[in-house]
This record gives C-alpha cells, sequence and structure tokens, in this order.
C-alpha cells in the first residue's frame, strides 16, 4: 500500500504517523466507515441542542436528520484519533470564516442510520516562516461520501502539523 492510500483508523499504531516533513500536496487517506446511531444524535442534541430554526426541528428530528455540529464533531475526533498526522492544533485565524481556502458545505442531508465513508486530501502546504517553530501547516480537505457513495459533506482545514523533532544530543551542533 503506498502512502497516497493510507488507511487510518483510530487507535492505530504511532507508526502510522505523518510529520509535516512526510506530506506532499495531493497526498490522501482514508477513515474507515461508521455510522451515525441515534444516540450519537440524541447525545449531541442533549449536550448542545439543535441547530435547525424551530419551525423545523420537530420534522428534522423526525427524518432523523444530524445536526451540521455532530458531523464536524466527529470528524475532528476522527481526524485527531486516527493517528495519521501528528497535529499540533487546527490553525483558526481572525477572520479564517471567510477564507476562501477553508470551506464546509453539505451537499446532501446526513441522516441517522448513514454510513460514512472519510477521504482527506492534503490541498496546500506551507512551511513556517521561522524555521525554528517545530510545526508547518497543511490545509486537508475532507470529502464525505454516504452508503450510496454519494458526496455528501465536504470541508477544507488548516492544520499545524508537528514537524520531526530533532534527537537533543544533535540539538547542540545546530546551535
Amino acid at each position: 500500500m503506498s502512502v497516497d492510500q493510507l488507511v487510518c483508523s483510530p487507535g492505530a499504531p504511532w507508526t502510522n504517523t505523518r510529520y509535516f516533513e512526510d506530506l506532499r500536496v495531493g497526498m490522501r487517506w482514508e477513515f474507515h466507515h461508521f455510522q451515525i446511531t441515534r444516540e450519537m444524535r440524541d447525545r449531541h442534541v442533549a449536550l448542545y441542542g439543535e441547530d435547525w430554526p424551530p419551525e423545523l426541528v420537530e420534522s428534522v428530528r423526525q427524518e432523523g436528520i444530524a445536526p451540521s455540529t455532530l458531523i464536524a464533531s466527529i470528524l475532528g475526533g476522527y481526524m485527531g484519533g486516527s493517528n495519521c498526522l501528528r497535529i499540533k492544533a487546527l490553525k483558526e485565524r481572525k477572520g479564517s470564516f471567510h477564507d476562501p481556502e477553508r470551506k464546509a458545505r453539505f451537499h446532501e442531508p446526513i441522516r441517522v442510520g448513514d454510513t460514512l465513508f472519510v477521504a482527506n486530501t492534503v490541498r496546500r502546504l506551507l512551511a513556517h516562516r521561522d524555521p525554528s517553530k517545530e510545526y508547518g501547516y497543511a490545509w486537508v480537505q475532507q470529502d464525505v461520501f454516504n452508503q450510496y457513495q454519494r458526496k455528501a459533506y465536504e470541508r477544507t482545514l488548516h492544520y499545524a502539523i508537528h514537524k520531526r523533532a530533532i534527537l537533543p544530543c544533535l540539538q547542540e551542533d545546530f546551535r
């Protein structure tokens, strides 16, 4: 299996972890399928509430449509727990929600019972301008497909990704 087709899952060993230096534009990896359950939806709504206008809440609940914030939080958990990237932080800059490189949109509703598959692709890389910093930046596009292999959701996020650590004994040589 090539690095471009790396399959990651929560609890995977750190041996699959990719650091900033390991990434390249176009690199792709996937998350295993997971299913949206009624319990996931109910617990999320109990914590955060519905993200629908009050007049639509009952019909949305009956249809079992998952709140958008539930999908975002599940994806965040998979990205952080997959051990695919050594993430330092999800970067949020002032005005980043209006950044044309940062997008998130639904192509169709995601419902309770849907089985989702996530494909991740590195879209852009940027080394930190200060070479002493232990991280660089990566823009990662996440495409979420349903059980019918139709794209249901997509988003692009900006991460700070750790660089490989220099052994302490070698750091003295670089000063």
